[in-house]
């Protein structure tokens, strides 16, 4: 995305200069950032990998949890209609 947005950059400085040239394409080869903002940048870049571990994690444990509540879920309607039905048994004697 990067390269697709520098090309397009490009390409409108040169046709805001009448220059005549198309860029047909950007390739960068090596992309570092500026030594003032390295410590930030490598933060971001934890921050993020943390952000998808923990989107992970979660997402596993939804896997794991959601379908045990729903298990119990039914196992409490279930006992409910057999105490309903047993309820219901007595009174009719």
């Amino acid at each position: 995305q990067t390269e697709a947005d520098v090309q397009a950059l490009m390409q409108k400085i040169l046709d805001g200069y009448g220059a005549g040239i198309q860029v047909t394409q950007v390739q960068l080869q090596k992309v570092d950032p500026p030594l003032q903002v390295i410590d930030a940048f490598r933060d971001v870049q934890a921050a993020r990998a943390d952000q998808e571990r923990l989107q992970n994690e979660a997402q596993a444990y939804a896997n794991r949890i959601i379908p045990e509540a729903k298990g119990e879920a039914e196992r409490i309607l279930q006992a409910a209609q057999g105490y309903r039905d047993q309820v219901i048994a007595e009174s009719k004697g």
